[in-house]
């Protein structure tokens, strides 16, 4: 039973009415979500169509204990108070590469391919290594279903805009393929009508996706699966002296993976998988009526990855064994030589060790060792604890080691902006970044109804990587990247998940978080001390509309100019959504998003006020 329960047959598509959402995050072996000796959190299909999310920045503004943070370079995931440099993204066990500044542009991830995305906080490097300080957010990406589907969707916005996707999902037999294609367009937007530049871009993006599933075997499943997608961004920036540049920003990314996955026996499992990632950035600013300012960069980035992991269970031990070897290359004239390259390898081992028989209690042991070209070796290790002292409660508690190695631009970044009157350098004697965290927590099923959780963590940062002032003289200031940061974020998380009735349901949930900038003694930039999510679905019985809605809740957040510290106002992000079948696989929905229009061009920069309307096809399955 132990067996069936850790390692769940590759060969079987899983069916959601039949058996609980199968997880990988938490420990990189397939867990039912009720059995994760790791708490991982989950947002389904159900949940991701039912947000009337467009893409994952939006999805996840919604999850409790997410802070996605919008800029100039997108919009990017915080957890627990760390930066965003700190979460590491995967898509199907898949590195994303394409960071700007530490930042994996969120927005430019639609849902439509998306089956699931995985949550995990907290210092997660002793199973992910680099970039895991914060946590990991894992993307499932949908695959073939049933013997012959189809499914379409469509929505116009208001103001200017619109999505279009299509889906395609075939299997017979042994293989199942699918796939999938999605346009998604919007207007510029912009908060402040004092000056011409904008504060949101015009989006014009295209994307596509395949996979093929073959069974091979009784016990081996292979698979291939590819993805791309092109985003033209268009807005216009204010530059020196009042000068107005017309900006447009093409970027192009792509994942390719095949994977073998094979159960030779009731408690062995072995894959492997060989992937590769790209990503190009081609940056024009075009000065209008004049040219001296004009500029056009070109950024190309590439990692190929390779993963193998054997996990098996030993009678009350499941013990993991796996390796990593990546390659990566980045091409850039800011970079000093114009290009940089990275090799890293690494082994982890993971002992998950169930003790109790009646009230279970689950110890997982983990450690990892990693070698980089760069930085040499790091080895991270971490401790994770459950008990269930009663049927409905479950305890968690866990410590864990985190690293991150500087990236290509910390360390050899070269971009001189004479015309403004600074130079920012990288440092090759650069050393990782560092985190201890600590976490616990408790979940209660109180009733069939109503489900309470509550966590506390801390994380301790070490060598932060900042950038500091190297020299100063008249007409240009040299800043380069030190290791000079330490920090401390501590935090509490409720929630509440009440749900009476097919008719009605609530969830809610609040965040408070206290975080220091030791080395500068101030908080951490941009967090907010107060969070709170609140949602909501009535249903009109069986057959009638149903209205879900959504709020977040943000306290006030201290920014730094210069020496001056701002307090950016609290604010309440509102969305509403009205659905309605109209027949057997086909809904209609109209909504509003950001129902208060709030936003600004400084601290908020989020889109005013939008609503739209949009049907949703299920083709179904030939007979």
């Amino acid at each position: 039973m132990i067996a069936l329960a850790a390692l769940p047959a590759l060969a079987e598509p899983v069916d959601d009415d039949e058996v609980e959402v199968v997880v990988v995050t938490g420990t990189r072996t397939p867990r039912r979500l009720g059995d994760a000796p790791v708490a991982v959190e989950v947002i389904d299909r159900d949940a991701i169509v039912a947000s009337g999310a467009r893409d994952l920045s939006e999805l996840l503004e919604q999850q409790p204990g997410v802070d996605v943070q919008r800029g100039l370079l997108g919009a990017a995931v915080r957890l627990r108070g760390l930066e965003p440099q700190h979460t590491l993204l995967l898509v199907d066990g898949q590195r994303v590469v394409g960071r700007k500044d530490g930042t994996v542009d969120l927005s430019r991830i639609p849902v439509d391919q998306i089956e699931r995305v995985e949550i995990l906080k907290g210092a997660a490097s002793a199973l992910y290594g680099s970039d895991a300080m914060g946590g990991v957010v894992q993307i499932v990406t949908r695959s073939a279903q049933g013997p012959l589907a189809a499914d379409v969707s469509a929505r116009g916005t208001a103001p200017t805009g619109g999505d279009a996707n299509a889906g395609l999902s075939w299997s017979s037999g042994d293989v199942g393929i699918r796939l999938d294609a999605g346009w998604h367009g919007s207007s510029p937007w912009d908060d402040d009508p004092t000056d011409p530049a904008t504060t949101g871009n015009a989006l014009t993006q295209g994307d596509g996706a395949a996979s093929v599933d073959w069974r091979a075997g009784r016990d081996l499943r292979l698979s291939a699966r590819g993805s791309w997608s092109a985003v033209d961004a268009r807005g216009v920036d204010l530059g020196v002296g009042g000068a107005v540049l017309d900006r447009r920003n093409l970027t192009e990314d792509g994942l390719a993976q095949l994977t073998a996955d094979a159960l030779p026996d009731e408690v062995t499992r072995w894959k492997t998988s060989v992937g590769v990632s790209t990503f190009r950035d081609q940056y024009l600013s075009d000065q209008r009526e004049a040219a001296s300012l004009d500029t056009y960069q070109e950024t190309r980035e590439l990692l190929w990855q390779l993963d193998s992991q054997l996990d098996r269970v030993m009678g009350r031990h499941t013990l993991t064994l796996g390796a990593e070897a990546d390659h990566g290359e980045l091409r850039s004239e800011r970079l000093d030589g114009g290009s940089g390259r990275r090799e890293t390898g690494a082994l982890y081992v993971q002992d998950e060790w169930r003790m109790g028989r009646q009230r279970p209690f689950d110890v997982v042991l983990g450690l990892r060792g990693d070698a980089d070209s760069w930085f040499g070796g790091a080895v991270v290790p971490s401790v994770g604890l459950r008990y269930d002292p009663l049927p409905r409660l479950t305890l968690r508690g866990s410590v864990g080691s985190g690293w991150r190695a500087p990236s290509f631009r910390e360390l050899l970044l070269s971009f001189d902006n004479a015309a403004v009157g600074y130079r920012v350098e990288g440092n090759p004697d650069l050393r990782p970044e560092r985190s201890t965290s600590l976490a616990a927590g408790v979940e209660l099923t109180a009733s069939d109804a109503l489900a309470l959780t509550g966590n506390v963590h801390t994380d301790h940062l070490l060598d932060l990587v900042q950038i500091g002032t190297l020299e100063e003289t008249p007409g240009l200031v040299r800043y380069g990247y030190v290791n000079v940061g330490e920090a401390v974020t501590t935090g509490v998380d409720v929630g509440a998940s009440l749900d009476p009735s097919r008719l009605w349901s609530l969830d809610l949930s609040g965040s408070w978080l206290h975080t220091r900038d030791l080395t500068a003694d101030r908080p951490l930039e941009g967090r907010a001390a107060l969070r709170g999510t609140v949602g909501t679905t009535v249903r009109a019985g069986s057959v009638g509309p149903s209205l879900t809605g959504r709020a977040m809740l943000v306290g006030p957040r201290p920014f730094f100019v210069g020496d001056d510290t701002v307090d950016a106002p609290a604010y309440a992000l509102v969305d509403l959504r009205l659905a309605q079948r109209l027949a057997r696989g086909l809904d209609l929905s109209v909504g509003v998003d950001n129902l208060a229009d709030v936003g600004d061009a400084s601290f908020l920069p989020v889109q005013p006020r939008l609503v739209y309307a949009g049907i949703d096809a299920d083709l179904g399955r030939a007979p």
